[in-house]
């Protein structure tokens, strides 16, 4: 008897928590990639109206809300020249989330920038993306990760804001020694194992750092952003 199944999946790709950085969920697993005892012949019962509701859940928070957010942030503007953006990906979880919005001031120097600033970045692999991650080596540091620990100069670096539990993955556990080329800075970013960062794309260079990150906010919460400065 022929096997009946209905198999949904999501219309946009959603990124592994349980994968490594460069990998990615296309969608829900289908009817045959799952174990051959939880199989069923034969009608299936659906809850098509729950179906329908979480879809539409996942399309307003994942597309519609966080372009509302931003639509309403720069509304909001002030004139200092800050600029807003809407976060993407989950790199710099827990201290910005996806779809939060996020605030940065424009500069093309790196006289304003230490270690552990949040800054917003460019670059080929992000497509036209600005892309929030922290700082951890200046010109001239050498930058190091033993047993999950940052070793900045060889000396380690406290990370409060970095969570065991997401910096669990080899690369994030350990990394070669590198010293910071001049011109550039190391980024990485807090969820150490969801983040695309210098450990895989090596030093950005000035001309890819947009602006120094100093607020962020959930959507429709502008009036109480956190500063992160």
């Amino acid at each position: 008897m022929a096997c009946g199944a209905i198999c949904f999946h999501a219309p946009w790709g959603l990124t592994s928590r349980s994968t490594g950085p460069e990998t990615a969920c296309p969608g829900w697993p289908s009817f045959h990639s799952r174990p051959a005892a939880s199989r069923r012949c034969g009608p299936v019962s659906f809850n098509v109206e729950a179906h329908r509701k979480t879809m539409l859940s996942q399309i307003y928070n994942h597309l519609i809300a966080p372009r509302l957010g931003l639509f309403w942030a720069k509304l909001t503007a002030g004139t200092d020249g800050a600029r807003a953006f809407s976060v993407v990906a989950e790199n710099m979880s827990p201290t910005i989330e996806i779809s939060e919005i996020v605030w940065f001031r424009p500069h093309k120097h790196l006289s304003n920038i230490t270690r552990g600033t949040v800054v917003a970045t460019t670059h080929s692999e992000f497509g036209s993306m600005l892309v929030p991650s922290r700082v951890v080596g200046l010109p001239g540091d050498s930058v190091e990760i033993s047993g999950g620990s940052l070793l900045i100069n060889d000396i380690r670096v406290p990370e409060p804001y970095v969570l065991a539990e997401r910096a669990a993955r080899d690369y994030s556990q350990s990394s070669a020694r590198v010293v910071v080329p001049e011109g550039t800075i190391w980024l990485m970013g807090d969820f150490r194992d969801m983040s695309k960062d210098s450990r895989f794309l090596g030093p950005f260079p000035v001309s890819q750092i947009a602006g120094v990150v100093f607020k962020a906010h959930p959507v429709g919460e502008h009036k109480s952003p956190r500063a992160l400065l």
